[in-house]
Parts: structure tokens; sequence; C-alpha cells
């Protein structure tokens, strides 16, 4: 989904998460890894892959937050930009030949 929205707007700021994470450690199971070291150190092993598998984008991320602007029209390319010969005027759709 995020690609698609590229096409009009810059990505400032990300913060992507949960490739694997989720279905290995459900949300409600975390918090168990706060009871001893060893598990802690455990979750924190498992956090710092989940995040080498995004940045390496060896796994789509499952949740994201994304700060994103506007392109200026000029850098969208015109593939990409509306046109309105080729709309119908009711539907919006394509206009067969």
């Amino acid at each position: 989904m995020i690609p698609i929205f590229e096409r009009w707007f810059t990505t400032e700021w990300k913060l992507e998460f949960s490739a694997f994470l989720h279905p290995v450690v459900p949300p409600g199971t975390r918090a168990a890894y706060l009871e001893s070291d060893d598990t802690r150190a455990l979750f924190e092993v498992l956090l710092l892959l989940d995040h080498v598998c995004i940045q390496e984008k060896v796994l789509q991320p499952t949740g994201g937050q994304y700060l994103m602007r506007p392109k200026p029209v000029s850098d969208i390319p015109m593939r990409d930009m509306p046109n309105e010969s080729a709309t119908h005027a009711r539907g919006g759709g394509p206009v067969s030949e």
C-alpha cells in the first residue's frame, strides 16, 4: 500500500514493525518475557531480528506509522497524473476506443 502513496507523497519519517513478531510473540504474551533476564534477552533478540528483517527487506512489515508530505506537482511522473480527457463524465473510468 505504501508504494502507491509514494507516487504522490514523500516519506519524511516512518516506523515499521512486526514482520514476524506478531505470530511468534502475540501481544498478550509479551509481558511474560519481562519476568527474568533470560527471557528479556530473548525478547530483545526477537525484536532485533524483526527489525533487521524489515530493514533488509527480507519480510514486509505488517504495521507502521508514516509521516508523508505531498510532492510538488513537477516531481510527479506524468503517467501518475489524472488525465481528464481519458475519463467518463459520469463514471470516471477510462474511455474505451
